[in-house]
């Protein structure tokens, strides 16, 4: 039920709680009904420590496999209260407070009843979880108090996306929930897109909280067909989950019949004038295109929605399955004005150590802030294409700058996360597989982690060598992540501050001196 207080008896994970059925659990017997929710409720009816006593509190974790823990700080005056949030493939998403890794609750959605049979460690098929990225936003309730939602998809465990209501620490409450069933939903697919919450300003004094959510992945693959699920975007209303626009290449509010792919990224959302409220925003799909709606508020219509650009050629079966960074510059291309950088990445993180495909970095300039071209033409032939951009190294077009792309130097190298934009400079990480030796007694290798360093104006090396776009590389120790960038709170310098996940990359940069920014506002 919306807006319910999960941890109440009525909900409670007890083998004596007879509101869960048999067929909730898809079990035939009662017996096996209660000694299934004896291991949903923590009780060790496995005996996974293998003490021969079961009728005790289980100590384990489900893995986690895509996911990354969020942290929420809850405050009490002046001091913090931080609470770990993290899911799990046995189905669950758990609360810890931060300060002592107390257990503050666990809430597991209702359609993983069924997955608990399967928890047995003689089981070896592999079962999905809570699996998707989580998110937290304020939002204004419709009563106009202020409320903390966390938002999270399923992943590979399922299409269901959940909103909960995380206002009150200890206190959590069901908000709503969607799936392919919901009226409007049928595209959604595996709900691996993180979602993206704003505001909107609907007229001049209606605005709304939306949630902005990519379809999802088609479970039935290949990447190279028409998909028949998760090629959709929506946008909902944060606090109820009604749906106020569907996307798609047909029978949607919106229909672009390029957006044929599953768009398992997540939607980047732009306020351009800083007046508070979504302008723009951009998503990509697994095939390298590149949509954009925005926000027109005309007499017809509120929201509009075209294609930007297109990451590969039709020859080629690259994915693209990281998300898109957007930015905001100006002096590209030899211009003056503002313009939206969007840069994207490719590799198959479905297959890392595939050798067949070169990848590439891919950055369109898209010269329209404020409002889209007409119809979103951006080039005589509607979208920006590859061919449309140019190789680093080679002569711009000070004209028609479009963009440049970079071609990975070695076949089977591939990204797996979204760059980073910093001071007009883009950082991608990249992993090359590795080429394994046939002797069993040598260790096998993850293969090597580089970085990589351009000019965001023109792709240009950063490094002394104009030619070695390559800043650092060792072997990973796993699939490198996003670039980070820490800065020096002592100094206001940032020098020898980009690390890929755990690797140091002791780089040496250019001191580039940060500027405190004050400012009041009136009310």
């Amino acid at each position: 039920i919306k807006n319910t207080t999960i941890n109440q008896t009525t909900y409670v994970l007890d083998a004596d709680n007879a509101l869960f059925t048999n067929a909730d659990l898809a079990v035939e017997t009662d017996q096996d009904r209660k000694h299934l929710l004896k291991w949903a409720g923590g009780m060790d009816i496995y005996d996974i420590d293998d003490d021969k006593i079961s009728e005790e509190t289980r100590q384990s974790l489900g893995d986690q496999l895509n996911q990354k823990p969020y942290v929420i700080s809850y405050f009490n005056g002046s001091k913090a209260h931080p609470v770990v949030f993290t899911g799990s493939n046995e189905g669950y998403l758990h609360a810890f407070d931060s300060s002592d890794g107390e257990h503050l609750y666990s809430f597991m959605p209702f359609e993983f009843l069924k997955n608990i049979q399967y928890m047995d460690s003689s089981n070896q098929t592999k079962h999905y979880g809570l699996d998707g990225a989580l998110y937290s936003h304020d939002i204004n309730s419709q009563s106009g108090s202020a409320k903390t939602m966390l938002y999270f998809g399923l992943g590979r465990g399922g299409s269901s996306f959940y909103a909960l209501d995380v206002t009150e620490r200890t206190q959590p409450k069901y908000a709503w929930s969607i799936n392919n069933e919901s009226p409007g939903f049928n595209r959604l697919g595996l709900s691996v897109s993180q979602a993206a919450v704003g505001t909107i300003k609907r007229s001049e004094n209606d605005t709304q909280d939306i949630v902005v959510l990519g379809g999802g992945l088609d479970p039935n693959m290949p990447y190279s067909s028409e998909q028949q699920l998760g090629n959709a975007l929506y946008i909902m209303d944060a606090a109820t989950g009604d749906l106020l626009w569907s996307i798609s290449n047909e029978f949607a509010d919106i229909n672009i019949p390029e957006m044929k792919y599953s768009l398992v990224s997540k939607p980047i959302l732009i306020d351009a004038n800083h007046d508070g409220f979504i302008d723009t925003f951009f998503i990509n799909d697994i095939r390298g295109q590149v949509f954009r709606c925005d926000i027109v508020r005309t007499a017809l219509k509120i929201l509009d929605c075209g294609r930007l650009g297109v990451a590969q050629y039709e020859n080629e079966d690259l994915v693209f399955t990281n998300n898109i960074d957007v930015s905001i510059s100006s002096g590209l291309g030899g211009h003056s004005r503002y313009q939206f950088i969007i840069a994207l990445s490719s590799g198959n993180r479905f297959n890392p150590l595939d050798i067949e495909e070169q990848n590439r970095l891919v950055v369109f300039i898209d010269d329209f802030i404020y409002q889209p071209p007409e119809g979103y033409q951006y080039t005589n032939a509607g979208s920006i294409f590859p061919n449309d951009l140019t190789s680093v190294g080679g002569v711009l077009d000070k004209g028609g700058h479009r963009g440049w792309l970079f071609q990975m130097p070695h076949i089977g190298e591939k990204s797996f996360a979204q760059t980073l934009i910093f001071n007009d400079q883009i950082f991608m990480s990249t992993l090359t597989p590795p080429v394994n030796s046939v002797n069993p007694c040598e260790p096998v290798h993850f293969g090597t982690a580089s970085l990589y360093g351009f000019s965001l104006k023109d792709g240009e090396a950063l490094s002394n060598d104009q030619d070695s776009y390559l800043l650092w590389s060792d072997e990973a120790r796993g699939l490198p992540g996003s670039p980070d960038m820490i800065t020096r709170a002592a100094s206001a310098t940032l020098q020898n501050s980009i690390n890929i996940g755990v690797d140091q990359t002791n780089i040496d940069l250019d001191d580039i001196v940060l500027f405190r920014t004050y400012w009041y506002q009136s009310r």
